[in-house]
């Protein structure tokens, strides 16, 4: 009896198939994790191409709305700018949607085994898990801004449905800014209160941004405003002709009160206006391409510091004289062509052009706009 006992009592090698599967079992968990973990990092980096494809694509329709090849092409571009597990994202025609009606891009990034591109894993592979597909798409939307940045310190009345055709804001007059404002569809060819020149939208149309006589609109008031202090001089003609020839980069926001400047500011205009030109002094109206010619940025001449951002407001505003508030209710872009003239004469002259502001606040106006992520 005593042998028999002493055999059941040595239990040396008894632990050995555990042990055994526990290190199976460790190396299952730490494929997981760690796998998991790239897994994981190689999806943020999906979406994030995604989003900036989605994104940069939905910013070109704003200056081309209705081309759809360059919003294709920029969004193509951008996707493929960046990295997933350090390798350059690759994007086909496929992964990129253009919905000119509601003014959205899809994109979508892939790294798939049909495309022989999918992520690759590491311990997995003891498994039997060589590879992981990871997808990520992004859909990015054009709306109507109701801040902006960089905006220029005149204001001009936006345009109205006029009946009467006079030229001034009647009682019989209507005026909406989603309607009838600079920006909307209201005087398109072909469409209710078509003026018959043929401007989508406005764009190419001129305007006086400033003009040098007594304000057409309230003889008080001669359309410059205070805005709020920049990084340039605090106070006075110094400060105005600085926000004209600089970018003011506080937020300006429709349906908030501003107060407007005294006097004409003939002089800092000019000098602003022409501080701001020479900024891209080689640019020039192409009247037959409806844009820019000439510009530093070359093709990309959207990003000229000449396009100016001018905040507008309701025509049918009556203003008390002196010092007095006013509130913006669109936003226009301006190519700032030249000033002429002199005195009650000078004016500074500019075509209207689609610009970007910013989202996030409750009024909003159709002549500027911006982008954002809705997937």
């Amino acid at each position: 009896m005593k042998r028999p006992m002493k055999a059941l009592r040595n239990q040396r090698g008894a632990a050995m198939p555990f042990v055994a599967l526990a290190t199976v079992a460790i190396l299952g968990m730490t494929a997981l994790a760690v796998d998991a973990g790239m897994l994981f990092t190689a999806r943020s980096e999906a979406q994030r191409a995604a989003d900036a494809a989605a994104l940069a694509g939905a910013g070109a329709l704003i200056t081309q709305p209705q081309n759809a090849a360059r919003a294709h092409a920029v969004a193509t571009t951008y996707g493929e700018q960046n990295l997933v597990r350090e390798e350059l994202v690759q994007m086909e025609a496929e992964d990129i949607t253009i919905d000119l009606a509601q003014g959205r891009v899809t994109a979508v990034v892939r790294r798939e085994a049909s495309r022989g591109n999918a992520v690759t894993t590491w311990f997995a592979r003891v498994l039997g898990t060589d590879e992981v597909d990871v997808d990520a798409r992004a859909v990015a939307e054009v709306q109507n801004a109701s801040r902006a940045r960089c905006v220029k310190p005149f204001a001009i009345p936006d345009r109205f449905d006029d009946v009467d055709g006079d030229g001034v804001f009647d009682p019989e007059d209507n005026y909406d800014p989603h309607v009838h404002g600079y920006g909307s569809d209201w005087r398109n060819p072909g469409s209710t209160g078509s003026d018959g020149l043929g401007y989508t939208n406005d764009v190419g149309r001129a305007v006086s941004l400033k003009e040098g006589g007594v304000g057409s609109h309230q003889p008080s008031w001669y359309y410059p405003w205070d805005m709020p202090q920049g990084d340039g001089p605090t106070t006075g003609a110094s400060r105005y002709r600085w926000n004209i020839g600089s970018c003011n980069t506080n937020i300006i926001s429709l349906g908030e009160e501003y107060m407007v400047e005294t006097g004409n500011m003939l002089g800092p205009t000019r000098q602003g206006s022409e501080d701001l030109i020479a900024l891209d002094g080689g640019a020039y109206w192409d009247g037959f391409a409806n844009g820019i010619g000439g510009s530093n940025h070359g093709n990309n001449w959207e990003g000229s510091s000449r396009i100016a951002i001018i905040p507008v407001f309701d025509p049918s505003r009556e203003f008390d004289p002196g010092n007095k508030p006013i509130e913006f209710t669109n936003f226009v872009g301006v190519f700032v062509e030249s000033v002429t003239g002199n005195g009650g004469n000078q004016r500074v002259n500019g075509f209207i052009l689609p610009v970007s502001g910013l989202a996030g606040g409750a009024a909003t106006g159709p002549g500027a706009k911006a982008v954002r992520l809705i997937e």
